[in-house]
């Protein structure tokens, strides 16, 4: 019964990663690399998902979508000074929106996993065809 619970009641988080930032250096290459290798082993997780934005694809700004089981769902935006918590039906409808549209444009799992393995493996080449990596005629 308890295991039915967790499961029942379990979280699920979708990151969206703007494929830039896996070539953007904070501080020296080991830790970018260390980063990377962190991001595939949360991908490990079933109830984590990260999916890769392709460069030029990029929608909006950063955001957290919230959503609960007993509460209307709310959109966290955070700015330099400033943080909001938006919880109106427009601001809900206009984020969901971009949510559907990143869920479109974006990298399914295995091939966002790929794509990190290889920035691992190879490095990043700005000559590399995206499409190249994920196969013909650039399926996921």
């Amino acid at each position: 019964m308890e295991r039915r619970e967790l499961v029942e009641n379990a979280k699920r988080f979708v990151f969206y990663v703007y494929e830039p930032v896996l070539y953007s250096t904070v501080g020296t290459l080991d830790v970018l690399a260390d980063q990377l290798h962190e991001i595939l082993r949360l991908m490990i997780r079933p109830y984590i998902s990260v999916r890769i934005v392709p460069a030029g694809r990029a929608l909006t700004g950063d955001f957290t979508m919230l959503s609960f089981a007993k509460y209307e769902p709310m959109a966290y935006v955070e700015g330099l000074n400033s943080a909001l918590f938006l919880d109106d039906r427009a601001s809900i409808a206009l984020y969901a929106k971009v949510l559907a549209r990143l869920d479109e444009v974006a990298l399914d799992e295995d091939a966002s996993r790929r794509l990190i393995d290889r920035v691992l493996t190879h490095g990043f080449d700005p000559d590399d065809q995206l499409v190249e990596l994920l196969g013909p005629a650039g399926t996921c």
